[in-house]
């Protein structure tokens, strides 16, 4: 096995901004989700111990402050909503349908990407603790989704 070396060390994850959720809910944070809308802005679905998602926005078209006091500009709140009276337990951007997948108190629910539908619980599935996303490439084939497996043609 590889041993860590710092001198290789890169830095992944930087502050770039910073959002106070004791100003909207006495919950903290449980899990989140990061994806990219532009190329200037990123949106961030945070999911709480209280069953919220907050939907906050990142401009990231300009520099980051150099004070944490202008931090708060770039990181906005835009809406949220309750999803279940539990933790949320994960949340993932399925872009594809427009819809963010949630799992908390062992349903998995869909929200709409802007939060203003309402909340779709899947009853079929009951129990559920983890989901995960299959990611398939083929540089010369096809993928064939539909089927849910990913065939090469």
């Amino acid at each position: 096995m590889a041993k860590f070396e710092p001198s290789k060390a890169r830095i992944v994850l930087e502050s770039v901004a910073q959002f106070d959720l004791s100003q909207t809910s006495l919950s903290s944070f449980s899990c989140l989700a990061i994806a990219s809308v532009s190329n200037s802005e990123v949106v961030i679905y945070v999911g709480t111990d209280s069953g919220a998602i907050f939907l906050l926005s990142l401009d990231a078209s300009s520099d980051p402050p150099t004070s944490s006091a202008g931090s708060g500009e770039r990181l906005k709140l835009l809406r949220y909503v309750s999803v279940s009276h539990s933790a949320i337990r994960s949340v993932h951007v399925v872009s594809e349908i427009g819809k963010i997948l949630v799992v908390s108190d062992g349903y998995m629910y869909l929200v709409d990407l802007q939060l203003q539908q309402p909340v779709k619980r899947l009853s079929l599935l009951k129990g559920v603790n983890v989901v995960a996303r299959r990611v398939c490439s083929s540089e010369t084939g096809s993928l064939n989704w539909i089927q849910g497996e990913c065939i090469t043609t």
